[in-house]
């Protein structure tokens, strides 16, 4: 199996290991994540529209050799999250599939389906991803400061900056009933 399997741990404990990556990483909000992915040993791939949506999110072979493929036709915003989640799904998942599989390489798939481990690991690596993008400590103390844009400072979308406060508390993002 090349997929990537669950790691069953609770959103707290992802995101701490994903703000504590962040930091050792010296990220900054907004910051290129180029810099970090090629320092970690990895690559990022910007495909077209078709190959894209064929092509696995990450390829690692090993920890400090992989490859993450992006949309060409996205934003930037939107190439952060699918970058972040990438590295989500390598410092998540890759550790257990390199250990269980140590000469195949982890794919990890663009779409789970109804795959449902393909569906949690997905989870796992997008929490990851909004922690590692988006720090509690600092969202919070960006947003109780009033700041009049905190997507544009983390450099992610409206709506990733909207759900991060969510999964926070700083906000009810449930529909109102007409």
């Amino acid at each position: 199996m090349n997929s990537p399997t669950p790691l069953g741990a609770s959103r707290a404990v992802i995101e701490t290991l994903a703000e504590t990556v962040a930091s050792t990483l010296t990220l900054r909000p907004g910051a290129c994540l180029a810099p970090i992915v090629t320092r970690l040993g990895g690559r990022i791939i910007h495909a077209t529209a078709a190959p894209v949506s064929q092509s696995p999110r990450l390829l690692a072979r090993r920890r400090d050799d992989f490859d993450i493929f992006v949309p060409s036709l996205t934003t930037e915003a939107f190439n952060r999250i699918a970058i972040a989640t990438a590295l989500g799904f390598l410092f998540l998942h890759h550790p257990a599939h390199a250990r269980r599989a140590p000469n195949r390489p982890m794919s990890a798939p663009r779409w789970p389906g109804d795959d449902r481990e393909a569906a949690t690991t997905d989870i796992e690596a997008t929490q990851f991803a909004y922690a590692f993008l988006m720090p509690a400590r600092a969202f919070r103390d960006i947003w109780d400061a009033g700041h009049p844009d905190l997507a544009r400072h983390f450099g992610v979308s409206t709506r990733a900056a909207a759900l991060r406060a969510r999964s926070l508390g700083l906000v009810d993002l449930t529909p109102i009933a007409a």
